[in-house]
């Protein structure tokens, strides 16, 4: 669902940022010369913009423009790279949206006063999607994105029209992508913005779901890593998923061996419960497009979860023995058919020696993995 959707930036070099001029220029050394720049972002990101801070351009070929490069971005010591780029986070939803088979996706669509990026219909019901891009780190709480980072009435402005879009019929989303390594949800900053958090809260209690894109971000390109749904009533953010044991009823199972930077090794297919999805549904989706299976009947077999920062991961543990389809690769790795006692025997990813437990119901329904250690329930 997310590993296609990515803004990838060609014709870059690399610069040392010296000094801010206005809003929209910067002072950059570019291959040992001093450059005027274009910023792709009015925001103040006085924290980024710091004098010798290693700093990603994209060369321009358009001879008209008064500047040949555009800062797209930054290098910010201890967090990584942060992109910069106040287009990026658009068009990365607009990708986004497009794996939901939405009937019509319609940018920049008038709705009252203000015009909200996104305007989507499906099935007859009527969607309206605001975008905001954090690159404001919460510098005493790590994992956490600030926004906004300098005054935004129109920020504002847009949650009332949210707000009142919903009273009309209109299922309604707040969408913050996080232009930022590391960060998994944000707050309001009502420091940069008073109102904004009130007006937050007041279109989240009135229908308006609010959720975060976290990305992974590189000098020249930034990916959707995954999405949290935000709840500003319950500070807790919780990012749902489930994995699925599929069994062809002889004591053969489905192993999936993961390709992944994060996560790796032996385990079981399974993937992001996405909005509007049932759990078993997102199983069943999960298991087709990284095994080729269609399963039916998946039973809950229980639950694994843990602490990522100040996210709470859960993932839901399914079971099914009716499937139709022929096993088949994908992106997320290899899969192949096992004995229940050859995938024990194997090198298993993080947990799945637990998970397997689970799955075979040997007493137990739950797994906390807290501190490095897992507590079966």
């Amino acid at each position: 669902m997310y590993e296609d959707v990515e803004v990838r930036y060609e014709n870059t070099v690399s610069g040392v940022f010296l000094r801010r001029l206005n809003r929209f220029t910067a002072q950059v050394v570019v291959e040992g010369r001093e450059e005027t720049v274009h910023v792709k972002n009015t925001g103040r990101l006085g924290e980024l913009l710091v004098s010798q801070a290693q700093v990603t351009l994209q060369r321009v070929n358009q001879p008209d423009r008064k500047t040949a490069y555009d800062l797209i971005s930054v290098y910010r010591p201890g967090s990584g790279w942060v992109n910069i780029d106040s287009l990026a986070p658009n068009a990365l939803v607009h990708q986004w949206l497009q794996a939901f088979g939405y009937d019509l996706i319609r940018p920049e669509y008038t709705y009252g006063e203000s015009r909200i990026d996104f305007y989507m219909e499906q099935h007859g019901e009527k969607f309206l999607t605001e975008v905001k891009g954090c690159t404001l780190a919460d510098p005493q709480h790590p994992g956490i994105g600030l926004f906004p980072d300098a005054p935004t009435e129109r920020g504002v402005k847009h949650l009332h029209e949210l707000a009142h879009a919903v009273k009309d019929g209109y299922h309604c989303s707040l969408l913050f992508v996080i232009q930022m390594n590391g960060i998994r949800s944000v707050l309001p900053n009502g420091a940069a913005q008073p109102g904004f958090q009130e007006a937050l809260e007041a279109a989240q209690a009135a229908g308006v779901q609010v959720n975060c894109l976290c990305c992974r971000v590189a000098a020249d390109r930034i990916s959707v890593d995954t999405r949290v749904i935000m709840d500003l009533h319950h500070p807790e953010q919780v990012i749902f998923m489930n994995m699925c044991m599929v069994s062809d009823g002889q004591g053969n199972i489905v192993a999936l061996d993961k390709v992944g930077r994060n996560y790796s090794g032996i385990t079981f297919p399974g993937g992001h419960v996405e909005p509007g999805e049932s759990f078993a549904d997102a199983a069943v989706r999960e298991v087709q497009e990284e095994t080729g299976l269609t399963i039916r009947d998946p039973r809950l077999m229980g639950i694994y979860h843990w602490y990522r920062g100040a996210v709470h991961n859960v993932g839901y543990l399914y079971r099914s023995e009716h499937f139709t389809g022929t096993l088949k690769d994908s992106e997320e790795g290899h899969v192949f058919w096992i004995s229940q006692e050859a995938y024990a025997a194997k090198k298993l990813a993080r947990g799945m020696d637990k998970v397997l437990q689970i799955m075979n119901g040997e007493g137990f329904s739950e797994c906390y993995f807290q501190d490095g250690v897992e507590k079966m329930y």
